[in-house]
């Protein structure tokens, strides 16, 4: 990685050197005859404020600090609300009056007028300039994120990257490795675009999506405007997982074709790549923030919380490229599926999940919850679900933690790529759902979805099952390693109701009688 110094522009494509190969940036801009504006993607992921108000949500990103690593934007444009800025960390200089690849991803978080409606239009943008006259400067990159955390903006946008077909993306590319170490010592919620080379099969997604920490985002939406802005199914072109030491990615996918965005020089242009999907889920993170901030638990703030939240809530049937519906490649040890994710982002699912308040006690856990939490070396923790849950509905739940990476600085304190970035702690946990005869159920579903979830490598852990009949349930967290770990949990689940609720809803539909329901 000290070898990287510029990429190169040519028609649209962004190209740097790696030490050993000329790669390619597969963020591409592609135009397209069908318009789908950008207000179609935001219902597709429901924050529109008349989607966050079904659920009694208001925020828009109000003051909260998002970064965007990328190139100059058009600052003149009527989209970009007072407070956002540019700042150039490219030793070079800004070139030109704004790009259009960095103003259309800015304008697709921030945007707030001029044709362009963003996710969180409330917050303030800065912009990294890492393109200067001689290329990209990546060390510039590494400095902008470490930069633009230390002044609290901690979520952080990047739709760059790139690595030959072929290449290795295992996580340990030195880029790779630092954003790790930034995400878990800064507490930064980083969000990479997977990459355009989908076209070519499996594990393409680039580096560094290979990241154990970020959050690796695929585009939806079929290409040549057949989708009809329903984002209903992966683009042909969105880079796929699974990495080569066969974690899986993306995390989670978004809109990305047929996106208006801010045109440079004023008006809207209509693109197309992973790179118009990513900020789509920053801002989704940013309204979240906006959020959490209203309240004094510092937890809600956490980096996995907003990961796992993000994951677990995600619109499961969004479909495959070929049209086939959400599915692991192998259930229980995939958790997630390698075109997919988690599924499709969902605002409205993110503010049920997140709404409730931090279970304070696992043995007491709500249907629809999250936690913070840490489990003991070759310990377990155990979340009881303090309602019978439905049998016939679909529970998810989901944990979230890091890999563990230690910096030695090498001198120059804004030379982070020449330093060194070790390995350290990469724990494996382990997620079950238990009846209440005390059994870990090992079950597939009708749809072929598995009850657990066991993943060697992976960080993510992700059951999305339905569940086999009524009974009060537990999902208990194991840890295999000789080690603790902090981690963030989710649960979305449906609880038998109240027996007064069983008793409106009898009298509002007439059936005139009140299901007594037993209650753990």
């Amino acid at each position: 990685m000290n070898a990287i110094r510029a990429w190169n522009r040519t028609a649209g494509i962004r190209r740097f050197r790696f030490t050993h190969a000329i790669t390619l940036l597969l963020c591409l801009v592609a135009m397209s005859g069908t318009t789908q504006a950008t207000n179609l993607s935001l219902a597709a992921i429901r924050a529109r404020p008349a989607d966050l108000a079904t659920v009694g949500i208001g925020v828009n990103g109000n003051n909260v600090l998002v970064g965007n690593v990328d190139d100059n934007i058009d600052l003149t444009h009527t989209t970009f609300p007072v407070g956002t800025s540019v700042v150039d960390y490219s030793g070079g200089g800004l070139v030109g009056a704004g790009d259009q690849h960095a103003t259309g991803t800015s304008s697709i978080i921030v945007g707030s007028g001029g044709g362009v409606t963003g996710v969180a239009p409330g917050a303030f943008l800065e912009a990294a300039n890492v393109f200067g006259s001689g290329g990209l400067n990546v060390e510039g990159a590494a400095n902008a994120i470490f930069s633009q955390a230390a002044r609290g903006r901690n979520i952080i946008s990047m739709s760059l990257g790139g690595n030959s077909f072929g290449a290795t993306i295992d996580g340990n590319s030195t880029f790779t490795k630092f954003l790790d170490w930034a995400v878990s010592d800064l507490n930064i919620t980083f969000i990479k675009s997977a990459g355009n080379n989908g076209k070519n099969g499996s594990s393409t997604i680039t580096t560094p999506g290979d990241a154990y920490n970020i959050i690796t985002v695929g585009a939806t939406g079929i290409s040549g405007g057949a989708d009809n802005g329903k984002f209903s199914q992966v683009a042909s072109f969105s880079s796929e997982g699974r990495t080569t030491d066969l974690r899986n990615k993306p995390d989670i996918v978004a809109p990305g074709v047929n996106i208006d965005v801010a045109q440079v020089g004023g008006g809207t242009i209509d693109q197309n790549g992973t790179s118009f999907a990513a900020p789509h889920v920053a801002g989704g993170a940013a309204l979240l923030k906006d959020f959490a901030d209203g309240f004094g638990n510092a937890n809600r703030l956490d980096h996995r919380v907003f990961k796992s939240i993000m994951l677990n809530s995600a619109n499961h049937n969004t479909n495959q490229k070929d049209g086939t519906q959400w599915q692991p490649t192998v259930p229980g040890i995939d958790p997630l599926d390698d075109q997919v994710g988690a599924g499709q982002l969902d605002m409205v699912n993110a503010f049920v999940n997140f709404k409730p308040d931090e279970t304070a006690n696992p043995a007491n856990t709500d249907p629809v919850a999250w936690d913070l939490n840490t489990v003991g070396a070759n310990a377990m923790v155990e979340y009881e679900i303090n309602k019978a849950l439905v049998g016939g509905t679909t529970l998810t739940a989901t944990i979230v933690w890091d890999r563990e990476i230690t910096r030695t600085p090498a001198g120059d304190p804004e030379l982070f790529l020449d330093d060194t970035y070790t390995v350290g702690n990469v724990a494996d946990l382990d997620l079950f759902l238990v009846d209440s005869m005390g059994t870990e159920l090992d079950l597939l579903d009708g749809l072929g979805r598995r009850s657990l979830s066991e993943s060697p490598v992976d960080p993510t852990e992700h059951i999305h099952f339905v569940l086999p009949k009524t009974d009060d349930y537990t999902l208990r967290v194991k840890n295999l390693s000789g080690f603790d770990e902090m981690f963030a949990f989710s649960i979305l689940s449906v609880a038998v109701p109240e027996p007064s609720s069983v008793a409106l809803l009898a009298l509002v539909s007439g059936i005139g009688a009140v299901w007594r329901i037993r209650r753990r």
